[in-house]
């Protein structure tokens, strides 16, 4: 048995020590959520690459205060394990080239390297200031060999079809007209043919109309020829 006094004295000293509870878990409470919200920022500090990559620019220096809204760009990174190349064509090759033909891409910075790549997309719209149309060539790129803004030679193949071509040295061209012509031998004589001609590589072009298989053609010198002038034949070559 106790008394009132004491029990009186005792339920304040309970009731006192609840409130002192409910106080704590209220300031547990809001140390909890000030934790999260510091490991919140602490986490907004790091920033995760997206994809493995290169930093090719830096916008801001260390200590520099950076915004989500509106964003403050940090840096520029970049992917070049594979890298796409823009090729300019002439358009007399737009009907032979096709998507996932083989291309062969040299650059001057490595010339011992001879790199692969296969045409990606064919661009709809052809220059009409160049007469010529764009491709997209894609293409891995070992060890990040070439960087974006490089400029690269390109060999596209276009097949196998047969084809008539002589070399282009033999092609001649009226001025101010365009017309292409060349000299073919018949009986040692010159005899002005002209042709018209289709894709073109670095020392042969194609014959689309105008010669047919078998004939001689003058290799060079043929600017300095007239139409019925005697030639004689020192050797010939075969294409």
């Amino acid at each position: 048995m106790i008394s009132q006094k004491e029990y009186e004295k005792v339920e304040t000293d309970f009731k006192a020590a609840q409130a002192q509870y409910e106080v704590a878990q209220a300031q547990l409470k809001v140390a909890s959520s000030a934790l999260k919200q510091a490991q919140t920022e602490l986490k907004d500090t790091i920033i995760y690459a997206p994809f493995s990559g290169y930093i090719s620019a830096k916008f801001v220096d260390p200590g520099q205060r950076a915004y989500t809204m509106p964003p403050t760009d940090i840096l520029e990174l970049i992917d070049i394990s594979k890298v796409k190349i823009h090729l300019d064509l002439p358009e007399r090759d737009l009907p032979f080239v096709k998507p996932g033909a083989k291309v062969e891409i040299r650059s001057d910075a490595f010339p011992e390297l001879k790199l692969e790549g296969k045409v990606n997309r064919i661009y709809p719209k052809v220059d009409p200031s160049t007469r010529s149309f764009r491709i997209e060539v894609l293409m891995d790129n070992p060890k990040g060999i070439l960087k974006p803004g490089m400029f690269v030679g390109a060999r596209v193949f276009l097949g196998k079809e047969e084809a008539l071509v002589i070399p282009r040295d033999a092609i001649l061209r009226a001025p101010g007209t365009g017309i292409e012509y060349c000299f073919v031998v018949i009986d040692d004589t010159a005899q002005r043919r002209e042709v018209a001609t289709g894709i073109r590589e670095e020392n042969i072009v194609e014959i689309k109309q105008g010669l047919r298989e078998g004939e001689l053609v003058v290799s060079s010198g043929g600017q300095n020829l007239k139409p019925g002038a005697k030639v004689r034949i020192n050797k010939t070559v075969s294409l």
